[in-house]
């Protein structure tokens, strides 16, 4: 009688065990949505920081390509509808650029350059930006 603790009582056994089942029938039918518009993605301006003006830069725009630096956080997405939004020109390619920080000496000290992130982007034909030369 001593191992009757270990025993399921008779009580225990008689509880239902299993859980409460889902009434199919209240659950409403799915529907596949047609023709809905995805939501429009947000055009901030605050990715690009600045034009990348450099001399192989200069000769990317005779291919009608523009570099940019912009925030480390940027996407190819954010970049393309910055620009077009920005510049008002048809965005067909991004290229994205992670530069390394670099370290540098002066004298004695030494210290480290900052990395940066930066965009290569490829417009339409016909299109063009106008940056300060």
């Amino acid at each position: 009688m001593a191992f009757n603790i270990f025993k399921k009582s008779a009580s225990s056994a008689d509880a239902p065990t299993r859980r409460k089942e889902k009434d199919t029938a209240k659950e409403t039918p799915k529907v596949a949505v047609v023709g809905v518009k995805k939501e429009k993605r947000k055009i901030s301006s605050s990715v690009l920081s600045l034009p990348h003006i450099t001399e192989k830069a200069g000769l990317l725009q005779g291919q009608n390509q523009y570099v940019f630096k912009v925030v480390p956080r940027a996407t190819k997405y954010g970049v393309k509808d910055s620009v077009e939004a920005h510049y008002g020109v048809r965005v067909l390619k991004v290229r994205m650029i992670r530069v390394p920080s670099k370290s540098i000496r002066v004298g004695r000290t030494m210290g480290k350059r900052p990395g940066y992130k930066k965009a290569v982007v490829t417009l339409k034909e016909g299109d063009k930006i106008e940056l300060g030369a």
